[in-house]
């Protein structure tokens, strides 16, 4: 009888010893994927930060030579910059962020097939609870790998 219950209590050890291992290795490729996105983030990311920065300072300094000297007229005026560039900074950091949100968004929703692709669109709309994925497959690809799957980090003078 003690053979037995050593035997199992081997096997039950060799199971656990195998299945903390495939975690590790679970682990550690989640880490370095995590990196991995972290990184084309921020190269993704960084160009049009920079080009926003820039942009900034150029708005700043036309509204500072062109605000005229009547004091309402200049505040109105500046109201309606602040607000033009308000909506034109939201716009252009929306579009940086494209690429981040049609990566996270399908791994948030499940759609594995959809993660990075350009065509991926994940919302629902009314009281509706389907989503609208993409225009090409509405309601999803159901395989790994769609075929019709366009990477949402390829920059558009890349192709």
């Amino acid at each position: 009888m003690d053979d037995w219950f050593e035997a199992t209590r081997q096997q039950l050890e060799a199971m656990a010893k195998a299945i903390e291992h495939q975690v590790d290795e679970a682990i550690d490729e989640v880490l370095e994927t995590s990196d991995r996105l972290a990184e084309q983030i921020n190269q993704a990311i960084s160009p049009g930060l920079e080009n926003l920065d820039k942009w900034e300072k150029d708005v700043a300094q036309q509204v500072e030579a062109w605000l005229p000297e009547a004091p309402v007229e200049a505040a109105e005026e500046f109201e309606r910059r602040v607000e033009e560039w308000t909506v034109q900074t939201g716009a252009a950091i929306a579009e940086v962020l494209r690429p981040v949100e049609q990566t996270i968004k399908p791994v948030l929703n499940e759609h594995k097939p959809c993660i990075g692709c350009r065509n991926y669109h994940g919302e629902a709309y009314g009281d509706n609870p389907d989503m609208l994925i993409c225009g090409i497959h509405p309601f999803g690809y159901d395989a790994d790998q769609c075929p019709d799957w366009q990477s949402t980090w390829q920059s558009d003078n890349e192709g």
